[in-house]
């Protein structure tokens, strides 16, 4: 595996347009480090006569990158989708119950995807079925690096239930149909899923600026993923170990996104509402203004 580091220049036009330019795709021979991370992003800043334009560097929050920013003594962001993405796909990982749902209907996915008959039984049984549908839908796979492409998977699966559930049959994999019960739950889970979906498509934007809206997406995450549970005890739950520790500066954005590391405290824990709904409310967003 070759390793390779981006650099891209993102602006404002003359003409008030967001623009952005890749400034150098390089593989990185030499060690991760932050000192040799640094150096090529000094190097890049140099080539393209940057160095004295730069307002702040935005990255992901791996140790070595955020502590590159630093001996550039850059100001840095980390990558709020990023941590996002952190965040839902361990919650997804650990919270119980919930893993051996997405393997099953991601060996369905796969099965489908690697069966020219089965995917013909599935588009047949889709213009039979639902009639006023443009054209067939296909069965979504998931990516590990996006949590998203799961919840794409599983909402996609949902539509496809009733027809998925007869290729099965009719391709003698019966064995792979979900249990009614399992199908339950994700229809259960969906809803609690579908405010984290939104938030990372809006802060992912490529065409207007997101910072500013972190800190009210927190606040709105928290107020969505905490009132979506069965029971009024379950709404009101106090969440003591996440922790989004943001720190605003006097332009109303955010010089800090820091995560209490797993080892001190579990970075997302996860609690099954009594309906079956994955409510992530084992843990609080903390945000200070």
């Amino acid at each position: 595996m070759q390793g390779y580091m981006t650099v891209t220049a993102h602006f404002i036009s003359n003409d008030w347009k967001m623009k952005s330019h890749v400034l150098e795709t390089s593989r990185m021979v030499e060690s991760h480090t932050a000192e040799n991370i640094a150096s090529k992003l000094t190097r890049v800043m140099e080539e393209w006569k940057i160095s004295d334009k730069i307002s702040v560097v935005v990255t992901d929050n791996a140790a070595n990158v955020v502590k590159a920013v630093g001996l550039l003594k850059l100001r840095h962001l980390g990558c709020f989708a990023h941590f996002l993405n952190l965040v839902v796909t361990t919650a997804l990982k650990d919270a119980e119950g919930v893993k051996p749902v997405i393997d099953a209907v991601k060996e369905i996915v796969n099965f489908f995807h690697h069966s020219v008959k089965a995917s013909g039984s599935l588009r047949e049984l889709q213009s039979q079925q639902i009639p006023n549908q443009p054209h067939p839908l296909k069965l979504i796979n998931d990516v590990p690096i996006r949590w998203n492409s799961t919840y794409y998977m599983l909402e996609r699966y949902l539509e496809l239930h009733t027809q998925v559930t007869t290729a099965l049959c009719l391709s003698g994999r019966s064995n792979l149909c979900l249990e009614s019960e399992t199908v339950d739950l994700i229809r259960l889970w969906i809803p609690d899923l579908k405010p984290i979906e939104v938030v990372t498509k809006e802060i992912s934007a490529e065409k207007t600026t997101t910072t500013a809206k972190i800190i009210p997406i927190i606040q709105l995450l928290h107020e969505a993923l905490t009132t979506n549970g069965s029971s009024d005890d379950e709404k009101n739950m106090e969440i003591p170990n996440q922790r989004f520790d943001v720190a605003s500066t006097s332009e109303n954005t955010y010089q800090r996104l820091d995560v209490a590391s797993k080892n001190e405290s579990q970075v997302v824990s996860h609690a099954i509402s009594r309906n079956g709904a994955v409510i992530l409310n084992k843990q609080q967003f903390y945000y200070f203004l």
